[in-house]
């Protein structure tokens, strides 16, 4: 009896042993399993902000690409003739044209580089106050302020908006010049 007493301890300790094998297998496996999808979760995220800063980069190259656009069309109708004729008011000389174009350059110019987010607001204050300080881009901000107000889609667009109607009225304030109501 000894003997199979000795070979079921020996059976027992083997199943245990067995037992405590499969348990550390399935704990390694778990932490395995649990990895890997912390792996694929990161990787995921990484792809979704990738993604993301891929489109905000693609949107950006777009915006820069028809602001290059529009600086181009401002500069041809400034210098061509024909173009004036085309973008002139009524009642508005070629010289008036020419100076409302080069006007719409500059404030054009300032709103993609503030949209861009190549200025802050700090230093938009500033480029507005610059600008409102000459006559010329006054008269311009009066006559198409409410336009660009309508034509405003973004956030960005909007609080560029307000920003050169706070400069365009502290300018007009200092200048003796009237400000539009709306403004």
């Amino acid at each position: 009896m000894k003997l199979t007493h000795a070979i079921t301890i020996a059976a027992g300790a083997c199943l245990i042993a067995a037992l405590g094998a499969e348990r550390r297998h399935q704990e390694r496996q778990d932490l395995a399993d649990k990895h890997h999808k912390e792996v694929l979760r990161r990787a995921t995220e990484g792809h979704d902000e990738a993604t993301d800063l891929s489109r905000s980069q693609h949107q950006r190259q777009l915006r820069l690409g028809v602001a290059a656009l529009h600086q181009q069309l401002l500069a041809d109708i400034a210098a061509d003739p024909a173009h004036r004729e085309i973008w002139g008011r009524d009642g508005m000389s070629p010289e008036q044209l020419a100076e409302s174009v080069r006007v719409n350059r500059q404030i054009s110019l300032t709103q993609s580089i503030f949209e861009l987010e190549l200025c802050d607001l700090d230093e938009l204050h500033v480029r507005a106050r610059a600008l409102m300080e000459r006559e010329a881009v006054r008269r311009f901000w009066a006559a198409t302020r409410d336009f660009r107000l309508q034509e405003s889609q973004t956030p960005e667009s909007r609080e560029f908006i307000e920003v050169l109607d706070y400069a365009h009225v502290t300018a007009c304030g200092q200048s003796g010049d009237k400000a539009p109501a709306g403004a």
